[in-house]
């Protein structure tokens, strides 16, 4: 058996130029965690991993690789299964001292001679989130062994795991919950750190910096920005927030297990938890209203009753005569999140809208009816969904009553009294949880909207005017943006259908048809294709791509927002998302100046000097007097020092 390896302070220097005070660390955490990009940016700032034919090559579920050293997985592996478990079953031991003893006296010397190839003079280390289960026998084996513990969202590493291997989302909870109690079981009262994924996507040099002065090494900063250059926000496909965690079996216990964790995760989520560096709001609530004040009330209501993320509600009156402008204004009287904007005429669905969303401030903003009621973690859910990828721009519920998709054959509740409807929701959506799937358009009685979206393509179409059709043709104008449409299925929201109409003594039949004549004009439709007869717009999508079509003003609004939403993607480290939105704004409005100055600086700055040196040269041979970007161009091309910090600017000289 072997006998525990002393592991002390080196005296030589580590690869980042000062000398280590940690001779080995183990990376641990849950699978899907962010321990392999964790582990990636310590070993450019000098963490040796073993050599490279030692090290798992990188695989579809992980492009970048999983900076595993296949030696220690392979020990790991056969430890759990000599205990009768897995990566996927961690083991159960009723008797830890001594199954743990045994297994040393199993895999002691095979571990030894692992560990004697490592170098003396370096900080070493291994990452295996199996080890997260074997830790109490690396503990005994090494006994000042340090280690990071990567932690991310439960509920983003269960929808993660379900991508990668089709468990159900309990399941990866569950899994999540047993590896982080054992973690924090084997960690207490030995050397380790907390560290949360989210944060490397918010301020990646800050979090690094604080893992390599835990370690004891100075920051190099060229070799801290090259490693931080290393991150992908294209990887990062599943998201969560602490502020929404299912009920059920264990749910207490995850909750408080993913709290404690988050309190010990540094300074970066700290901000990340507080909501400081982002906007108040999660989301902008935006409610139109004419007439209909019962179904109003009963709106507000449940919007008061079920909403927790941080929110606005901007409530746009279209001209009331029913007593609703001065129920809104007692509302926004006696809760500060409440806005009114009265107006003294029926500006339509459209028209109305878009003076909320000229005021929205969240990073969601959420066009709902003032006839649906909605149910517990019903934004949540919609945001949720959102989340799951970047491209992901709108969201809509499940419904009794609407066209499409988003209606359900039946429901159990009284869809008059409404008796029965949270209860309903609620089983709706655990029996449903993280079910969603892209559809072309989502239904404006309640639809999520991305901030960026809306920044890219402005508002809805007011020629449709009373309204129909502005919600289909505002998700197909941000699908040719580049953002797809997706329908929850775990979030029902009650929608008693049609109430402003009928309030305004609208025939919605002859309005519909009216908004079918224009959405067919405006999309190159057939005339003659009647109402309700399916029509494939695909293969003129490409051929409808432009300004005009796409982009819809907002009252009072500029395009100087279209960049302002890469500018905060850019600051949140979401690099090269905030890369793709600013491809996408000049790809839909052309050679927009600003949006030209700040792609070309982006791509500088994380190293495509060609791809930004084309991009300059491209809008100079049409704007050859822009002196500014001529003479960035020049000092790119290295035909001049560096140009004057006063002098030069994002503006034309």
């Amino acid at each position: 058996m072997a006998a525990s390896i002393p592991v002390s302070t080196s005296s030589s220097q580590s690869a980042t130029g000062a000398a280590p005070q940690v001779a080995a660390v183990c990376v641990a955490g849950m699978h899907r965690s962010g321990t392999s990009m964790i582990t990636r940016l310590l070993h450019v700032c000098g963490l040796h991993l073993g050599d490279e034919d030692q090290m798992l090559g990188p695989q579809a579920d992980n492009p970048r690789g999983f900076w595993e050293n296949r030696q220690f997985v392979l020990l790991n592996d056969a430890i759990l299964s000599y205990l009768g478990g897995g990566w996927d079953l961690p083991p159960v031991i009723s008797d830890p001292e001594q199954t743990w003893q045994q297994v040393l006296a199993l895999f002691g010397d095979e571990a030894a001679d692992l560990v004697a190839g490592m170098p003396a003079d370096r900080t070493w280390g291994w990452k295996d989130p199996r080890t997260s289960l074997t830790l109490p026998f690396w503990y005994r084996l090494l006994p000042g062994l340090h280690t990071v513990v990567c932690v991310r969202h439960p509920r983003a590493v269960a929808a993660s795991l379900q991508r990668r291997n089709g468990t159900s989302l309990p399941y990866g909870r569950n899994l999540w919950l047993q590896y982080h109690r054992r973690l924090q079981q084997a960690v207490q009262g030995r050397p380790h750190i907390v560290t949360h994924y989210e944060s490397f996507f918010t301020d990646p040099e800050v979090e690094l910096n604080r893992l390599l002065a835990w370690l004891g090494w100075s920051a190099d900063r060229e070799r801290v920005a090259r490693a931080c250059a290393t991150i992908d926000a294209s990887l990062r496909h599943c998201r969560g927030r602490s502020v929404h965690l299912p009920g059920g079996a264990g749910a207490d216990h995850l909750r408080d297990t993913y709290a404690e964790l988050c309190r010990e995760a540094g300074p970066v989520h700290a901000v990340v938890r507080s909501g400081q560096g982002s906007r108040k709001y999660q989301a902008s609530l935006v409610m139109l209203t004419h007439n209909a004040l019962p179904f109003t009330r009963q709106c507000v209501a449940s919007i008061l009753a079920h909403t927790r993320p941080p929110y606005e509600l901007i409530c746009v009156d279209n001209g009331s005569t029913d007593g609703t402008p001065a129920y809104l204004a007692s509302l926004a009287n006696q809760h500060r999140q409440i806005t009114l904007l009265a107006g003294q005429h029926n500006l339509g669905f459209a028209g109305g809208n878009n003076r909320g969303l000229a005021i929205a401030r969240g990073h969601h903003v959420v066009l709902i009816n003032n006839d649906i009621v909605v149910t517990p973690g019903w934004l949540e859910r919609l945001q949720d969904c959102s989340e799951q990828a970047d491209n992901i721009g709108i969201v809509g519920p499940m419904t009794n009553n609407i066209s499409g998709p988003q209606q359900l054959p039946r429901v159990g509740y009284n869809t008059r009294t409404l008796e029965g409807l949270d209860a309903f929701a609620c089983a709706q959506a655990a029996r449903c949880e993280g079910i969603a799937r892209p559809y072309w358009r989502a239904v404006g009685f309640c639809m999520l909207i991305k901030r960026e979206v809306v920044d890219v393509i402005g508002g809805l179409d007011e020629r449709f005017e009373r309204g129909n059709f502005e919600d289909d043709d505002f998700c197909l104008r941000a699908l040719l943006a580049g953002y797809e449409t997706w329908l929850a299925a775990d979030c029902f929201v009650h929608h008693h259908g049609s109430q402003s109409f009928i309030a305004a003594g609208v025939d919605r039949s002859s309005c519909l048809q009216a908004n079918w004549t224009i959405f067919k004009q405006k999309w190159g439709i057939p005339a003659s294709v009647p109402y309700g007869a399916s029509y494939d717009l695909t293969p003129h999508l490409e051929r409808l791509r432009g300004m005009d079509l796409i982009y819809q003003p907002l009252p009072g609004g500029a395009k100087s927002s279209l960049t302002a939403a890469a500018e905060t993607l850019w600051r949140a480290g979401k690099k090269e998302v905030a890369i793709a939105h600013l491809t996408r704004v000049l790809r839909i409005h052309g050679a927009e100046r600003q949006a030209v100055w700040q792609l070309g600086q982006y791509l500088h700055e994380l190293g495509h000097l060609d791809k930004a040196t084309r991009l300059y040269t491209g809008y100079l041979l049409r704007h050859p007097h822009d002196e500014s970007m001529q003479q960035i161009l020049n000092f790119w091309r290295g035909d001049q020092a560096s140009p004057s910090a006063s002098r030069l600017s994002s503006s034309r000289a």
